[in-house]
Formats: C-alpha cells, structure tokens, sequence
C-alpha cells in the first residue's frame, strides 16, 4: 500500500480537521466556566455551536471551532437540567431547569425571549419538535406538557399547552420521534410511553423489568428507541415494541446518558467514568463497544454533533470535552 493510500481521510468542519470516522480521541476540553457538574449538551443545528447547563443554574454556549466561551445565560435560580435548539428557528434555545422554569433564549442576540414556570416541580426534559411548532416539557410531578410555539418575531410561547398524565413516577427524559408524530417519555415507573402528539393519548408502554428509566432516546431513523436504567442499555424496536438489543457487561456503575449518531452508532455514558460507542450492524447492534473512552469523572450528559463526526460529553468534573 501506498503512503497516500495508507493515510487518514480528512475534512474540514467549521475549520477543525476531523476523520470520516470516530476514532475516540479528545480535540477540546473546555473547563473555564461551570462551577458544578454538567447535566445537558446539545449542538446547534448548523454544528458551529454547543451548549452546555450545569448545576451551577447557568447555560454556556461555546463556539466549537475556536473553543470560545461565547455566551453565558444565568437567569436560572437552581440548577439547568436540560436544553433544546430548535431546528426551524435555528438561533432559539430552550432551557429547563430546578426552579421549575422553562425560558427561551436568542443566541444569536444574547437575550431571554420568554420565562414560564411549566411545572410545580423540577423540569427535568424539554425538546423541541422537529417542526419547531412544538415544545414539551417533563417534569418531577409526573406530567408531560406540550405547549404551542409561534416561530418568529419574539413571541414564541402563545399560552396553550396540552397536558399528558399518565406516569405513576418523576419523568427523567422526553424527546421526538423523527417524524415528529410520538413523544417518548420515561419515568421512575419503570416505563417508557410513547404518546401521539396531537391526540396525547398513550399508544404504547415499554416496561423495563428491573429499574427506573433514565434517558430514552430516538434512532435518527426513527426504526429505534434506546433507554438506560441501572448499568446497561435496551434498544427496543419502535413499531413492534420490543427489545432487540441489550448493551451491558461493560460498565460497572450507573449508565446516566444516551445518544445516537447519524450513522446509528450509540454513546453511553456512566458514573463509571466511562463513556462506549456502540456499532450499529443492518438490524442489530454488537454487543462489545468498538471504542471505551475514558473521562476525568462521572459522565451525566453526552451528544453527538448533527454530522455525527463529534461526540461532546459532560459530567462531575464541570468541564466539556469534545471527542472526534
């Protein structure tokens, strides 16, 4: 083989070299804002952003390709557990948090567009739908709430929201199908319910038979559905509701957080300081993890970046690292 065959196939995003593949190594670690741990990242639509809450009660938006601390947002009064871009108002950020609040933040201008108090109890989830006309929320009082956004113009909250009752414990996760016609949510319960946004009724209940669900999230197709509970991973096939992976033996404390790539590869991130990718195979998932990334402390959040090149993850040690 050639010199010029046996090197790495590389592109440019937002300026920074990055492999066609993940190969599990550190390319930012930034540590110069939260005072306490991380518990949400997500990244703007267009990749050049990432924002991450901590329970310091401030949300910290950093640019990925300079590794520049951009904005700060600390109009929270306890800790932010959570926070969502919208993907038609691409520079709107939604934020929950301990204080029971739910606020909507311009980025791009620096500034708060709306305060709400969405539940009577912690917000623990909030994601917007991926027609942007949707935002939900979770909570510690058990409810689901689906308010109405008018994009555009600065008036993005119009008051109406939609109530899902239905889980017997604190709900811990909520995000969107795909196609934006479910709303999955799991509890304390031990269950996952899967809810038709414009009805709100229930259409499905996963159970999982052991411990209450911590995270549960969408295959970027939509065809899966993985949550976390305890130390190990079930992935579970949307329409027919059943577990067709299970992804455990390899951490040895509690997995606090999922994502899934574009390409179907799955992060899970534990208490263990650990952090293993998983790859996706046709239908099914290898059980052994093709890399095992090693944090400075306790993971509590992960994401990987719309491209799927970039993984970011967060934890006990307040810092954000960004893995490629």
């Amino acid at each position: 083989m050639g010199k010029s065959e046996s090197k790495k196939k590389v592109s440019k995003e937002n300026g920074i070299d990055c492999c066609k593949t993940f190969c599990g190594k550190v390319t930012h670690y930034f540590n110069e804002k939260h005072e306490d741990t991380i518990l949400s990242i997500e990244y703007s639509p267009d990749d050049t952003l990432v924002v991450t809450t901590s329970a310091d009660s401030t949300v910290a938006v950093w640019e990925l390709k300079s590794g520049r601390l951009w904005r700060v947002f600390n109009q929270h009064k306890k800790a932010v557990t959570c926070c969502s871009f919208s993907s038609i108002d691409t520079h709107i950020l939604a934020t929950g948090s301990e204080d029971n609040l739910v606020m909507l933040w311009n980025v791009k201008l620096g500034r708060r567009v709306a305060r709400f108090e969405a539940h009577e109890d912690s917000v623990t989830a909030c994601t917007f739908s991926p027609d942007g006309k949707c935002l939900a929320t979770a909570s510690k009082d058990c409810t689901v709430k689906l308010y109405d956004i008018i994009p555009g113009g600065g008036q993005y909250i119009n008051g109406k929201y939609l109530c899902l009752e239905g889980h017997e414990g604190p709900i811990h996760s909520a995000q969107f199908s795909p196609d934006g016609i479910l709303l999955a949510t799991g509890s304390d319960d031990r269950t996952i319910r899967l809810w038709n946004r414009v009805s709100g009724k229930i259409t499905s209940v996963l159970t999982d038979p052991y411990n209450p669900i911590v995270q549960c999230r969408f295959s970027c197709d939509g065809g899966q559905i993985a949550t976390c509970s305890g130390k190990c991973v079930r992935v579970w096939n949307t329409m027919l509701c059943e577990v067709v992976n299970i992804l455990e033996g390899y951490h040895t404390e509690m997995v606090t957080t999922i994502a899934f790539s574009v390409d179907g590869k799955i992060a899970t991130g534990s208490t263990d300081r650990t952090i293993c990718i998983w790859q996706a195979e046709k239908t099914a998932l290898k059980s052994t993890p093709v890399h095992v990334l090693k944090s400075k402390a306790a993971v509590k959040a992960c994401c990987f970046s719309r491209s799927g090149r970039f993984l970011s993850s967060g934890g006990d040690d307040n810092a954000l690292s960004v893995w490629k």
